[in-house]
């Protein structure tokens, strides 16, 4: 009886191992951004997307947060290359493509590379 026994245990050990169960994926570590609105407006949203991503994410702004001409937010991404988009006191939407983010902690936004989008 101990043989049919150990060879279900040892079937048991092959299907667990070799059931596709695999370690989750080591979490992208974030760095602070500083964020610096050099427009002439203010901004109300933030959306930062990796490139080539076909969704925005939420919006990095609190709800009642608005980030005035020359001053800066601070926001959390994993280093990388992104597209941004910012939307003005008027509501435009305004696209900053391929943009790399921890090459510099800081980043400041004006129209003269921004997309814009109405």
């Amino acid at each position: 009886m101990k043989k049919p026994l150990g060879l279900l245990l040892s079937m048991c050990f092959l299907i667990v191992a070799f059931s596709g169960f695999k370690n989750p994926p080591a979490k992208t570590a974030e760095h602070d951004i500083s964020i610096t609105n050099k427009t002439a407006y203010d901004i109300h949203h933030l959306y930062i997307s990796p490139e080539h991503e076909t969704h925005w994410g939420a919006d990095e702004l609190d709800h009642d947060h608005i980030v005035e001409h020359g001053h800066t937010v601070t926001v959390a991404v994993a280093c990388g290359t992104w597209d941004v988009k910012i939307v003005d006191e008027k509501g435009k939407e305004h696209m900053f493509m391929h943009v790399e983010l921890c090459k510099d902690e800081h980043f400041e936004f004006t129209f003269d590379d921004a997309h814009e989008h109405h």
